[in-house]
């Protein structure tokens, strides 16, 4: 019985020491543990401070087309959606040390330029004014008064911007979160809505119209009268029906009591 112990505990110290022998070797070829083994620990803290750095500055993964879709969406005009494809093509030449230092450098917004009174000039690039302040667009950084295409800022700011659509973020996609995907009679556009009832405001069930249209109920009340025009310096266009206008409507052309829209015009029922 004691030899079987005494072998069953010589095997436990063989395992030990072959699983902690790599963990040695690679101690001691590092420079900061040739002087003795007391540096174990800071050396092995400080390889997860550099890994943990690295992961902080590194932008998501996103293709440049991708990249450029983004863009697009999100309205940049084509003339900086060139330069942006121009500066992707010369990144991707570029070693990866080389792109670490650029993604290393600071990126100012503000290119010195005021629209208060005016647009911002042209030449100071892919600008938006906000504040009354002449700004570089997402994706874009100062240099010199003028916004230049930043890689490392784009792929930043657009990949993952909005995450995955998952059921951790964005909810489950049921009547508790996203809504109903149709409406019906009992659950409306999702238990947040409520059922559209005439208790509700909603009239009776006659005035709600043909589904998948919209329109005003018997009582008066607007389900959607905005023909999504405005008048804010002329009147409304004759081609969005008979329309009405002034500040009391936000200076929006809505369509007239006992109309409904239809496709951005103004229809009797």
């Amino acid at each position: 019985m004691a030899a079987a112990l005494w072998r069953v505990a010589l095997a436990a110290a063989l395992a030990a020491l072959a699983v902690g022998a790599p963990v040695e070797e690679a101690l001691a070829t590092d420079d900061e543990c040739a002087a003795g083994a007391d540096c174990g620990l800071e050396a092995l803290q400080h390889r997860k401070e550099v890994k943990v750095g690295v992961a902080q500055t590194e932008a998501p993964a996103i293709s440049h087309e991708a990249l450029l879709q983004a863009m697009a969406a999100d309205g940049v005009p084509e003339e900086h959606l060139e330069e942006a494809r121009a500066e992707l093509a010369a990144t991707a030449k570029l070693s990866a040390a080389e792109i670490e230092a650029r993604s290393n450098g600071t990126c100012t917004t503000w290119t010195g330029g005021t629209c208060t009174i005016s647009s911002c000039a042209a030449s100071r690039g892919a600008t938006e004014c906000s504040a009354f302040r002449c700004v570089c667009r997402s994706g874009f950084c100062e240099q010199n008064g003028v916004c230049r295409f930043n890689t490392h800022r784009a792929t930043q700011q657009y990949a993952g911007a909005w995450g995955a659509p998952t059921t951790g973020s964005w909810g489950m996609p049921g009547g508790s979160s996203w809504g109903a995907p149709a409406p019906t009679a009992t659950a409306g556009w999702g238990a947040a809505w409520g059922a559209p009832s005439p208790s509700a405001g909603w009239g009776a069930p006659s005035a709600w119209g043909t589904p998948g249209t919209v329109g005003s109920t018997s009582s008066g009340r607007a389900g959607n009268r905005d023909t999504g025009g405005t008048c804010m310096l002329g009147d409304c266009d004759r081609s969005r029906g008979d329309t009405h206008c002034s500040h009391n409507t936000g200076f929006k052309c809505m369509c007239r009591k006992g109309s409904r829209v239809v496709r951005g015009r103004c229809v009797f029922r």
